[in-house]
């Protein structure tokens, strides 16, 4: 038979709106990675979450522009989700 998978969780409480920046390649090319791609999957599978509201990957870009999110840059993170409603 079909196996039977238990539904995804918001596993942080009080948070209901995300915004996905995109991801890093943090291999400088060396494995080809299509990031803007990953980050659309990524963002697609949270909107499966049902207590999740995911900002559109478009919205968050253009909030963004070519602003570079760091991951040692937590300020800037809070700073764009404060923009963002998220």
């Amino acid at each position: 038979g079909c196996a039977q998978f238990p539904r995804a969780q918001n596993p942080l409480p009080g948070v209901f709106r995300i915004a996905v920046i995109d991801f890093t390649d943090k291999s400088n090319g060396a494995v080809g990675l299509d990031t803007k791609k990953i980050t659309e999957i990524f963002a697609s599978e949270l909107q499966k979450i049902p207590t999740y509201e995911v900002v559109p990957v478009e919205e968050v870009r253009e909030v963004l522009g070519p602003v570079k999110i760091d991951t040692n840059q937590p300020q800037l993170a809070f700073e764009v989700a404060r923009a963002l409603h998220a």
